[in-house]
């Protein structure tokens, strides 16, 4: 976490891994044009200390497994399993109240430092595990 730039928008943050995305209002992942890299956004506060994350909630996926921003990350999750032995590159967001519903952005931290692979992937609903490595 020695290198982590704070960065103000998502665009910013994604650019960090040469990675970008066509609806970035709605974006939670995005991919290089080259396809070599994949970048999700992961609440910080969903992670454990050591950094991994597991975002299986079956009381929760119901919220937001229509939405663009989880059909796009299937697609990139599928992408870097299928291209990128699993792995992908973060952009920490923080929320403004961890507790509050709907969250409010605080920062966004991209973290040059940490690869992750994922570790579990349901494709119908979007939830996943990942952890560094």
């Amino acid at each position: 976490m020695d290198h982590m730039p704070r960065t103000t928008t998502l665009t910013e943050a994604f650019a960090h891994f040469g990675a970008s995305s066509h609806n970035i209002r709605q974006a939670w992942s995005a991919a290089s044009e080259d396809g070599r890299t994949v970048v999700l956004t992961i609440w910080r506060h969903k992670a454990a200390a050591d950094r991994s994350v597991d975002y299986f909630d079956p009381s929760g996926a119901a919220r937001w497994q229509h939405l663009w921003g989880n059909k796009e990350r299937k697609r990139h999750i599928r992408h870097a399993l299928d291209h990128c032995a699993g792995q992908i590159r973060v952009v920490w967001v923080i929320a403004q109240d961890e507790k509050a519903h709907p969250k409010t952005i605080k920062d966004r931290v991209a973290d040059l430092d940490t690869v992750m692979q994922i570790t579990a992937f349901d494709e119908v609903t979007g939830e996943f595990a990942a952890r560094p490595i």
